[in-house]
């Protein structure tokens, strides 16, 4: 200013614009001091030969030196190589040392200019001991996401929005024939069969509408033969709270649906493996109960023949009580033929809806004038709001009907009572059961077991066909003593209708 008022030439505005370049200049330096200053990073400047001109508060914080301790001394006071950028780049890392000795990494950038004809270097330093740690953080969860995924029993994957795999696991190759690279940022319509395709977009589209788990069973059509997967999809939520992705497990369960299908075939022919079985214990009942029945009637034809030959004129009413014989005899054999026949065959249901409470009070109608010719008290017990069952109603009836005659005979004329009760359990369960205050069955007896009777004159195939009656309906039977005295049947069956196979018997039995 001195100079300025030195030239007696100098015009006011002239005086004036100079003024203000230099108010602007001394703003200017303030400001550039005040960055300097609160700059997060450390700004060191030196000159050509390294020596520490400048020393910012955040190289004081980073380095543990007062600025007064380190200006004028030569930067490798704070790291092992020059601060100048000798290999072109404009930034890079290096090796910092703190006051205290101790190492600190560094991103270094440095920038040259030139001040009353000096060479002069800033260098703009940052401490990435946590980004350092952030990384080796990160990696270390990668691995152990890698290795993870790797042992993962199945594969998984995600997807974007539009169908594209954003990842897929390292099991991957081992469950089909292409490299993982060969999924990422392709989309369902390269890489799978054409029949696969819509099943899967629609499973990835309901994750996304409802922005809930799916579980879904796909299957894969290859060369070698279809494999069956069993997969849970799951949205993948973004930072704004919208589905982002879709994720998705998938496990191969072809094993298990082949070992499935064993089953369900072990099933389908155990029952006719179990009446093969008692094909001998039949046939061996046949000519026991046929052998004398038959030799009775044929001594039987024999005394009506000599009685015929002997004396044309015998009277009608001599031949009755014989030949009534025979029509006994042949009437009882035509029964167990036909329980025979039943016992020997599949349980084919012909189901409907029934509804349960209407079909037992009809049930027990038909049966209560028997009961009360026998003096026996003959009662249904259950709810109005039983519900409709899918049954074969026509072979449900017959089960009922034996057991309620069981129960009568096995009352033997004795004054009593018999209830017919019905509950439901379950939601899906109904419960049927026979109950009677008779004299019980002994201990010993396995009622179920093919020709086990508590009858004189039983065939003990009674038990034996409801058993499979009831099994053919997803169901179970079983026998329950009473207390203090009498029996109980019991009936589980499902609401829905079989849940085995049709014929999917248990072992035999009979009362």
């Amino acid at each position: 200013m001195d100079r300025v008022r030195q030239r007696e030439d100098m015009s006011d505005d002239e005086r004036l614009e100079i003024e203000r370049l230099v108010t602007a200049l001394r703003e200017s330096e303030v400001r550039a001091r005040a960055v300097v200053e609160t700059a997060v990073d450390g700004i060191v400047t030196t000159d050509e030969a390294g020596n520490i001109d400048s020393f910012n508060p955040a190289a004081e914080r980073l380095f543990g030196y007062r600025a007064a301790e380190v200006v004028g001394r030569n930067v490798s006071l704070l790291t092992s190589g020059s601060l100048r950028n000798t290999d072109g780049t404009l930034m890079r890392e290096v090796a910092g040392r703190r006051k205290d000795g101790t190492s600190i990494p560094l991103e270094l950038s440095v920038s040259e200019f030139e001040a009353n004809g000096r060479r002069m270097f800033t260098a703009f330093v940052r401490d990435v001991s946590q980004r350092r740690r952030d990384e080796a953080a990160l990696h270390a969860s990668q691995d152990r996401f890698d290795t993870f995924m790797k042992h993962l029993p199945g594969v998984a994957f995600m997807k974007d929005l539009e169908g594209r795999y954003v990842y897929v696991s390292p099991a991957f190759e081992q469950h089909f024939p292409k490299p993982r690279g060969g999924f990422i940022g392709r989309s369902d319509t390269e890489v799978w069969p054409p029949d696969a395709i819509q099943r899967l977009r629609a499973s990835d589209q309901t994750v996304v509408e409802t922005r809930g788990v799916v579980q879904t069973t796909e299957t894969v059509a290859r060369p070698e033969g279809t494999t069956f997967w069993l997969a849970s999809k799951f949205p993948i939520f973004s930072a704004d709270g919208s589905v982002g992705m879709v994720g998705g497990i998938a496990i191969d369960v072809t094993a298990c649906h082949r070992a499935l299908q064993a089953l369900r075939e072990l099933q389908r022919i155990a029952p006719q493996r179990e009446r093969l079985a008692d094909v001998g214990a039949i046939t061996a009942k046949i000519l026991h109960d046929f052998a004398n029945p038959l030799a009775g009637l044929s001594m039987q034809v024999q005394l009506i023949l000599r009685r015929a030959t002997r004396d044309p004129s015998q009277t009608l009413e001599s031949i009755i009580q014989p030949v009534t014989q025979i029509l006994s005899e042949v009437t009882r054999l035509d029964a167990m033929l036909g329980e025979l026949k039943e016992f020997v065959r599949d349980q084919r249901l012909q189901l409907r809806p029934v509804s349960l409470r209407p079909f037992l009070q009809d049930c027990v109608d038909r049966w209560r004038p028997t009961a009360r010719s026998n003096d026996i008290a003959l009662a249904l017990e259950a709810p109005r709001e039983l519900p409709v069952v899918h049954v074969d109603s026509e072979k449900l009836r017959r089960v009922i009907d034996n057991l309620v005659k069981n129960a009568i005979e096995a009352l033997d004329s004795q004054s009593g009572k018999i209830t017919v009760r019905s509950s439901q359990p379950a939601p899906e369960t109904v419960q049927i059961c026979v109950e009677d205050d008779g004299p019980g069955i002994a201990e010993g007896l396995e009622l179920f077991r093919l020709f086990e009777t508590t009858k004189p004159y039983g065939t003990g195939l009674g038990l034996a066909i409801a058993k499979q009656i009831i099994q053919a309906h997803g169901g179970s039977i079983a026998h329950v003593p009473a207390k203090p005295r009498g029996s109980i049947f019991r009936l589980d069956l499902q609401r829905g209708g079989p849940h085995t196979l049709a014929g999917d018997m248990g072992a035999p039995g009979g009362r």
